[in-house]
C-alpha cells in the first residue's frame, strides 16, 4: 500500500512559538493518523524540520514502508534530498534523526506549494 504524508511547521513571530502539523493518508486518501502540537520557541526552520521528525516517527509506529511525503519548505525538502547542505548543527541534527527514522522505508519527499498544502498547514494554527 501507498501512502501519502503531509507536514508543516510555523513559528509565529519568527523567532517566536513554534506550531507543526501533518497527517498520513492510505492509498484511498483516508486520513489514518493526524498531529498539531505546540512546541515553544524557536524558528519557522526548526519548525519545518521538527514536523517531518514527528511525521517519520509516525511512519515508524504505524509499520509503512512505502510512503509519499509533501511540504511547502522548499529548505527542508532540499536539505534532506541532499541537494542542498545543511550548515545549521540544529537543523543537521533533525536531518540525521529523519534519514535514520526512514532507513528502512521506501519514500519520496517532494516540495508543494502552500496552496496545495492547506491541510497541514491548518494544523499548525
Amino acid at each position: 500500500m501507498k501512502y501519502k504524508g503531509w507536514f508543516d511547521g510555523s513559528a509565529k513571530p519568527n523567532p517566536g512559538t513554534m506550531k507543526i502539523g501533518g497527517y498520513i493518508e492510505d492509498e484511498n486518501g483516508k486520513v489514518i493518523e493526524q498531529f498539531s502540537l505546540e512546541l515553544g520557541e524557536g524558528t519557522n526552520n526548526r519548525a519545518e524540520y521538527l514536523a517531518l521528525v514527528h511525521l517519520t516517527g509516525l511512519i515508524r509506529m504505524l509499520n509503512i514502508k512505502d510512503i509519499d511525503i509533501k511540504g511547502d519548505s522548499n529548505l527542508v525538502v532540499q536539505q534532506i534530498n541532499e541537494k542542498w547542505k545543511c550548515k545549521d548543527p540544529y537543523l543537521k541534527y533533525f536531518k540525521d534523526a529523519i534519514l535514520f527514522s526512514l532507513r528502512e522505508v521506501n519514500w519520496n519527499l517532494t516540495h508543494v506549494y502552500r496552496e496545495k498544502n492547506k491541510e497541514a498547514d491548518s494544523l499548525t494554527r
